[in-house]
């Protein structure tokens, strides 16, 4: 790998991570500001996002290769299980702050490695094993804060298990797409594809929820946070993050990726006034330790295996 190439992959994977991170307080800003509804407002975000990737069939190869993206299963799982996963994310970060939506989201590294034994035939060594129960612990301790501490008590044993739901999700997507990320040099056209079946599931959600623009007012000025998370933190941040992918690859591209909780927490804090109270000191340093563990490989005779089953990379939000 050429030095440019190396610092084009940090730059990019250090732009993404950022803007990642600033989604959890612009969405929750259209949660408490603009009075938003969770389907409404996932389903203009990624309508804007598609319209905004468009530009992309301009090129007639682009829209046959999107064709034909479009008619294979291994797309329609990827699009649907990720719509399902923004959908569990919006609906349950409405109901709690956004330092907690982004810790427990991220807890999604926690899971995948089960899910990449399940599906991609990966092993699962027994200090990854310890950290994911170190991760669970820490998860825990982060949800009986939220259950006990002052607010909406209900909001949130419907909203905690919601955003924890989602985070499994994402670690679904992410174990089962690696396959189709890395078998094609087209990575954004395949996202822009599974982006219209996630659209789909969006909307079925709204449906049964009522929940869809049309259905609830929306007003004018939440284009402003809709436009913002569609082109910086779903276009721009992915296309980023697939660069660093090229140029780094997962395993160190997904270090530089906790950064965007540090921003959500930083960012929360500023712009809504947040203030991480014990449990989120605790919990937080947990997540933090097992994901260290996970991530950072053994060196002893199995590091080529932990090698082997550390690539999982995320999906934004």
């Amino acid at each position: 790998m050429h030095k440019k190439q190396s610092v084009t992959g940090y730059l990019a994977i250090l732009g993404a991570s950022i803007l990642w991170g600033t989604s959890f307080p612009v969405i929750k800003i259209g949660f408490t500001e603009l009075n938003l509804s969770p389907i409404t407002f996932l389903t203009a975000r990624f309508i804007l996002t598609i319209v905004i990737l468009s530009p992309l069939l301009l090129k007639r190869s682009a829209r046959r290769d999107v064709a034909a993206y479009l008619k294979k299963p291994d797309i329609m799982i990827l699009g649907a299980v990720n719509g399902a996963a923004f959908s569990f994310q919006f609906i349950g970060q409405a109901r709690v702050s956004a330092i907690v939506a982004s810790l427990l989201l991220n807890s999604y590294i926690l899971f995948t490695p089960f899910f990449a034994r399940t599906l991609l035939g990966t092993q699962i060594t027994s200090r990854k094993k310890f950290a994911v129960l170190i991760g669970f612990f820490g998860t825990a301790v982060i949800a009986f804060g939220n259950f006990t501490g002052k607010g909406n008590i209900l909001g949130s044993l419907i909203g905690v298990p919601m955003v924890l739901f989602a985070g499994v999700l994402y670690s679904l997507y992410i174990a089962y797409s690696e396959k189709n990320m890395n078998s094609t040099g087209k990575p954004v056209l395949i996202f822009y594809a599974s982006t219209i079946y996630s659209l789909l599931v969006i909307l079925i959600a709204g449906l049964i929820l009522r929940d869809l623009p049309g259905l609830r007012p929306f007003p004018l000025p939440a284009l402003l946070p809709v436009a913002y998370l569609s082109l910086f933190c779903t276009a721009l941040a992915f296309i980023l993050y697939l660069h660093a992918i090229h140029q780094l690859g997962s395993v160190d591209s997904a270090v530089y990726l906790l950064l965007n909780i540090v921003v959500g927490i930083i960012l929360s804090y500023i712009m809504l006034g947040e203030i991480p109270d014990t449990f989120i000191y605790i919990g937080a340093s947990l997540i933090f330790l097992s994901i260290y563990l996970i991530k950072k490989p053994r060196q002893t005779r199995d590091s080529q295996e932990c090698m082997s089953t550390e690539k999982e990379e995320p999906q934004h939000t």
